[in-house]
């Protein structure tokens, strides 16, 4: 996967609270990106790279507002100007290059950030943390594996009684689902209609979830989305961070409307349940990207069950190509 094609793309680079006054580095796309706050507590961003010997002014350290490279003390000011270089007599002769500068956007407890100075793209920020009735949970996991094949996982539910046994579905209990997957402006989405309620954890959060909802946006969120017959009852939505080829972190915010059962223990319950979940996605995952490396590539099967996958490898090769889908009915 070429990575580059998705410079033009916000990604969320880290979590409000990992960045403090002190300079942190975060890679991106294969980019190593340095943040810290100002004084006024702005998240700045700037390549990780000195331009004067490459060294990652992150192991440097902020004085008077400036990032100050630990090789040969050159100080950059907010805007990424060379300002002082220590041993030189002569200032107004100071014409060294400066240090790149990425735009930030911080909402909702996450730091966004493009690498394209240029993109007209907007970052998607999710409806349902506004929702003051489905209170909100976050999570991050970190995972060897590939952008893509982390979307398709969260996309995929037939892997769920297998994987999940118990907390998001069980073999023993497989209903018909009427499945129909549309294409969307920036993405698609697949929606899943039950002859049942679905069983597992989810069932402790909502009376007869009916209905489930998988959405995909470019350049790597997805949305899972549980209803009843009258409204949404939990939505978890996802933000891949695409660190390198094969390696990822999540982002994860979960709104849970409760039912039956008192808040503190939904935030308990859930909480365990979605971290134990997660963790199982991460055993698989880092298992399937152990034998891509160890035989040298991709090499996969598909049946119609395998409804995402094209149209994804599409998106991230960025043909222009759409699949035509078409609806179905499978057991889950």
């Amino acid at each position: 996967m070429d990575l580059k094609k998705l410079e033009d793309y916000w990604f969320v680079l880290c979590e409000s609270r990992d960045v403090k006054n002190k300079p942190k580095s975060f890679k991106l796309l294969n980019k190593d990106i340095v943040v810290y706050r100002n004084k006024d507590q702005k998240v700045l961003a700037f390549i990780d790279r000195c331009p004067h010997r490459s060294i990652p002014v992150s192991d440097g350290k902020i004085c008077n507002g400036n990032i100050v490279c630990p090789f040969h003390g050159w100080e950059f000011n907010e805007d990424g100007t060379c300002v002082k270089v220590p041993g030189m007599v002569e200032k107004e002769t100071l014409k060294a290059p400066k240090l790149r500068k990425y735009e930030t956007i911080e909402n909702n407890g996450l730091v966004w950030l493009c690498l394209n100075p240029r993109s007209e793209k907007k970052p998607y920020f999710a409806s349902h943390l506004e929702d003051d009735e489905m209170p909100t949970y976050s999570f991050r996991t970190h995972l060897k594996c590939s952008v893509l094949n982390i979307a398709e996982n969260f996309l995929d539910p037939f892997h769920t009684p297998f994987v999940h046994a118990g907390i998001i579905r069980t073999e023993g209990k497989r209903y018909r689902n009427h499945i129909t997957p549309t294409h969307t402006e920036d993405g698609f989405e697949v929606v899943y209609i039950k002859d049942k309620p679905q069983a597992g954890f989810i069932s402790l959060f909502g009376a007869n979830v009916c209905k489930d909802l998988g959405r995909f946006r470019m350049p790597g969120i997805v949305e899972l989305e549980y209803y009843s017959e009258k409204r949404l009852e939990f939505v978890n939505t996802m933000y891949i961070t695409p660190r390198s080829e094969h390696e990822s972190s999540v982002y994860f915010k979960a709104s849970i409307r409760p039912y039956l059962i008192p808040l503190s223990v939904v935030y308990a319950v859930a909480g365990f349940a979605i971290k134990f979940a997660l963790n199982q996605d991460k055993v698989i995952l880092e298992k399937q990207t152990d034998l891509i490396g160890k035989y040298g590539g991709e090499f996969y099967a598909n049946t119609e069950l395998d409804i995402v996958r094209k149209q994804l490898e599409n998106f991230y090769e960025d043909n222009g190509k759409q699949v035509e889908f078409k609806s179905l009915e499978a057991m889950l």
